[in-house]
């Protein structure tokens, strides 16, 4: 079932997010937002808001501090590319991120399994969705635990984690890391 296909606007999830701090130095906390700000034509807009300090350097995820994505609200299952599309790539439609998905990208897998979920005091049906991509530059690893009767998305917990090529100043390449670990603290329907 699609957790947007009952969706309000005015609807919200609130995360604490742990993201891993460079060599040596402590992790940074930050605060997730995802409000439903309005449905029309099939479609709900999410607005993801991200507070905390600068990333720097910036991902290849266009996190930073803030943005906007449509999300389909059909009663279907809630794709793979629905949610690379809310962390990943926001502005593709749903045809462009399939596109990218086959032209970009030289590896995408995806899995989904139920398994119990203790939320809120009780335990509940949940889907742990992994998403997996990779090309030359970059790979990527999303791991999403979803409970159906939470607001916006489901999501109760994420995991976010990248790696990119960058190149510094003098021109060369080299690796970077980063990686976000959210847990739902506040939602409402």
């Amino acid at each position: 079932m699609n957790p947007l296909s009952n969706a309000r606007p005015g609807e919200f999830c609130r995360y604490k997010a742990v993201r891993d701090g460079e060599a040596g130095k402590l992790p940074v906390e930050e605060e997730w937002s995802l409000h439903v700000r309005s449905i029309a034509g099939g479609a709900a807009k999410v607005e993801v808001e991200i507070l905390g300090p600068g990333r720097d350097p910036a991902g290849p995820s266009p996190r930073e501090p803030g943005y906007s994505v449509l999300l389909q609200t059909k009663d279907e299952g809630f794709t793979g590319a629905q949610l690379l599309r809310l962390f990943r790539r926001p502005e593709l439609s749903p045809r462009g991120i399939r596109r990218w998905l086959d032209d970009a990208v030289s590896m995408h897998e995806a899995s989904i399994r139920d398994l119990p979920v203790v939320f809120e005091g009780k335990t509940r049906l949940g889907h742990e969705v992994v998403l997996e991509l990779e090309d030359a530059r970059e790979k990527t690893r999303y791991r999403l635990v979803i409970v159906d009767d939470v607001a916006v998305c489901a999501i109760v917990e994420a995991d976010l984690d990248e790696t990119w090529v960058s190149d510094v100043p003098d021109g060369d390449p080299h690796e970077e890391h980063r990686h976000d670990h959210l847990s739902l603290v506040e939602w409402k329907r």
